[in-house]
C-alpha cells in the first residue's frame, strides 16, 4: 500500500534551513575550487613524470585527472569517516556536522566532474546530477532520526570504498598496461561486494527498517538509486569482461566492448563506432591479401606454362629442321624416326600443362574473373598447339618399302 509518511525523511527545523543551506554553498565552492587545484598538481607531476599524458585529447586528459583525483579524495573519506561509520553501526550515534562536511565533499567530487570534464554520455550525467540532488537533500536532513537519509549515507560509503575502480579508470589511457591488468581483478570483486551489499542495505532500509509502508518518498528513492546502481552495472558488465581477457583493450577488433562504461558512469562509448570501421576495414583488407596471394600464384603459373609451351615447340620445330637440313648427307634410315615422337612430344606437352596448372585448379574457388579467362586462353594455346600440323618425319612409302623388304629376305 503507497502512503505518505512524514518520517521518511527528516529535515532539521525550518529556523536552520538559511544558515545550513548557506554553509552548504560555500563549502561546496570552497571544495570544487580544492578539486581544480588538486587537478593542476595531478596535471604537473604527469607533465614531467608520465609524458604520454601530453599526446591525449583534452578530454582524455581531464578524464584523467578527474579519476585520479576522485580515486585520492575517495579513498581520504574511506578511511577518515570509517571511526564515524563503526560509531553508527555500533551504537547507532548519528554526528549531523560530520555527515554534512563528508556528504559535501562527495557532492564536489561529481559536481566538478559534471562542469568540467566534455563529453560525458547520457547516463553519466544522468548519475552525477542525482548524486547532487541527493547530496543537497541529505545536507538538510537530521540524522539523528530514522529515515531514507540513513540510507543514503550507506550509499554513499560503499559507493566510496571502490575507490581503487577510479584509480584504474584514470590510468586506462596511459601506457601502463601491466599495471591495468594488475588492478582488474581487484577492482572486479570489490565492486561486486560493495553493489551487492549496497543493494541489500537499500531494499532492508525501504522495506523493513523503516515503518509506514510502500510511500510516495520510498517510490522516489528508489527511482534515484536504481539510475545510479544502472550505471555501476553497466561499468561492472566491462569488468567481467575484462577479467576474462584483459589483453583485450578499448581499441581491440571486438564487438563486446560495446559495454564501455567507465568511471562509476563516466561512459566512453565513443570507440564503438571506431572499432566497427575497424572491423570493417580489416575486412576489406583481408579480401585484398587474399585477392593477392591467389592471383599471383595463378599468374605465375600462367607464365611457366606459356614459357614450357614455347620452349616444347620451339624444340619441336627445331627437331623437325636439322633432319631436312642434312637430309642429302644422311643415310634414310636416319632421315626417319618412329611414329612414337608425336605420342612423346605430345605426352611432354600435356605432362607441362598437367604440372604447371595443378595450383591454379586447386584454387579455383579463389580466381577471379581475369584468372578463368587466363587459363581458358592457355588452354586454347594448349589445343591449338597439339592439334597444329607438324611436318612429319614419317615416310609412309619408306615404311612399305621396308616391309617389302622384310618379306623379300624371310622367303
Amino acid at each position: 500500500m503507497i502512503s505518505l509518511a512524514n518520517n521518511d525523511w527528516t529535515i532539521i527545523p525550518v529556523n536552520d534551513l538559511p544558515a545550513r543551506l548557506f554553509n552548504y554553498g560555500w563549502l561546496l565552492a570552497a571544495l570544487c575550487t580544492f578539486n581544480l587545484l588538486l587537478y593542476l598538481l595531478f596535471y604537473v607531476a604527469f607533465y614531467y613524470y608520465v609524458p604520454e599524458i601530453k599526446e591525449l585529447e583534452s578530454s582524455k586528459i581531464l578524464y584523467t585527472l578527474k579519476n585520479l583525483s576522485k580515486s585520492l579524495e575517495l579513498s581520504i573519506l574511506v578511511f577518515m569517516t570509517a571511526p564515524k561509520i563503526l560509531q553508527v553501526i555500533m551504537y547507532d550515534e548519528w554526528n549531523n556536522d560530520a555527515m554534512f562536511f563528508w556528504g559535501t565533499v562527495y557532492v564536489s567530487i561529481d559536481l566538478l566532474g559534471l562542469l568540467v570534464v566534455p563529453g560525458l554520455q547520457r547516463d553519466t550525467k544522468i548519475h552525477h546530477t542525482v548524486v547532487c540532488i541527493l547530496g543537497t537533500i541529505s545536507a538538510i536532513s537530521d540524522y539523528r532520526f530514522r529515515g531514507l537519509h540513513q540510507a543514503l549515507l550507506a550509499l554513499t560509503y560503499l559507493s566510496a570504498v571502490p575507490y581503487i575502480v577510479n584509480t584504474y579508470l584514470g590510468l586506462r589511457h596511459l601506457n601502463n598496461k601491466k599495471l591495468q591488468e594488475g588492478l582488474i581483478s581487484a577492482c572486479f570483486y570489490v565492486y561486486a561486494i560493495s553493489i551487492l551489499l549496497n543493494f541489500w542495505i537499500q531494499h532492508m532500509y525501504v522495506f523493513y527498517l523503516i515503518p509506514g509502508g510502500l510511500t510516495v518518498a520510498k517510490l522516489c528513492y528508489l527511482f534515484a538509486y536504481y539510475l545510479i546502481l544502472k550505471d555501476d552495472i553497466h561499468l561492472m558488465g566491462y569488468f567481467r569482461y575484462k577479467v576474462k581477457d584483459p589483453s583485450v583493450t578499448s581499441n581491440n577488433n571486438s564487438s563486446n566492448t560495446s559495454i564501455e562504461k567507465l568511471d562509476n558512469g563516466d561512459i566512453v562509448q565513443k570507440e564503438q563506432d571506431t572499432m566497427k570501421d575497424g572491423n570493417a576495414t580489416s575486412k576489406v583488407d583481408q579480401l585484398k591479401e587474399t585477392q593477392e596471394s591467389t592471383v599471383t600464384p595463378v599468374v605465375s603459373v600462367c607464365s611457366d606454362a606459356t614459357n614450357t609451351l614455347m620452349s616444347v615447340e620451339k624444340n619441336s620445330v627445331t627437331s623437325v629442321k636439322k633432319p631436312v637440313e642434312n637430309e642429302k648427307e644422311a643415310p634414310e634410315s636416319e632421315k626417319e624416326t618412329s611414329p612414337l615422337s608425336n605420342e612423346l612430344s605430345n605426352e611432354h606437352l600435356n605432362s607441362a600443362f598437367s604440372t604447371t596448372l595443378v595450383t591454379s585448379n586447386s584454387e579455383d574457388d579463389a580466381q577471379t574473373p581475369l584468372d578463368n579467362d587466363k587459363k581458358e586462353e592457355i588452354e586454347n594455346q594448349k589445343e591449338d598447339l597439339i592439334n597444329k600440323p607438324k611436318k612429319s618425319r614419317f615416310n609412309l612409302d619408306f615404311f612399305m618399302q621396308l616391309i617389302s623388304k622384310n618379306k623379300i629376305e624371310t622367303k
